[in-house]
């Protein structure tokens, strides 16, 4: 296993999903809770992180989006309540992700926060959505070129949030507000 989140669905029941290594990409408790079953249904490639849609607009509706990177940089959704195996699509943001035939800007880590989602490239960008991946919006760009290792966020108020990055510049870790 690589990560793993969970998220109340439409049915207001609590899922769990994981990513794993290999092709399977990732797997999902079933609604038993006895028994991991494959997220992905005709799409191959290893996810390396999972992350819900959390906003506070979304927060137990159970409508979320879920979101996943995959090791070849895309960003992928699925947003099917209940979940549906078939439900993943590519992230494009107009072209900046994913253009339909190749990567544009690889997407290296994904943060699900009542504040929106975020994702953070190799580019040394980070976006964030509010509204379940269908409009991007470009935060900040702590170093240019530099991949984001993580993201986090830190809030009293959720319209507010503190932004915390890690990025990986020529060699070495650092921290930067945002």
């Amino acid at each position: 296993a690589k990560d793993i989140v969970s998220y109340s669905d439409c049915t207001a029941q609590t899922r769990l999903l994981s990513a794993v290594r290999g092709d399977q990409g990732g797997v999902i408790l079933n609604t038993a809770g006895t028994a991991w079953d494959p997220i992905f249904f005709g799409r191959p490639g290893e996810m390396d992180e999972l992350e819900a849609d959390i906003t506070a607009s979304t927060v137990g509706s159970g409508a979320g989006t879920i979101f996943g990177t995959l090791n070849d940089g895309k960003l992928i959704a699925n947003a099917s309540c209940p979940f549906n195996r078939a439900g993943w699509g590519t992230v494009t943001n107009g072209g900046v992700f994913h253009n339909g035939s190749a990567v544009v800007e690889r997407i290296s880590t994904v943060l699900g926060h009542v504040s929106g989602t975020y994702v953070g490239s190799d580019d040394g960008n980070i976006y964030r959505t509010t509204d379940g991946g269908t409009t991007w919006t470009l935060l900040a760009t702590p170093v240019a070129m530099a991949q984001v290792v993580s993201i986090t966020a830190y809030t009293d108020d959720p319209t507010n949030p503190m932004l915390w990055a890690t990025v990986h510049n020529a060699g070495t870790i650092e921290l930067y507000p945002l």
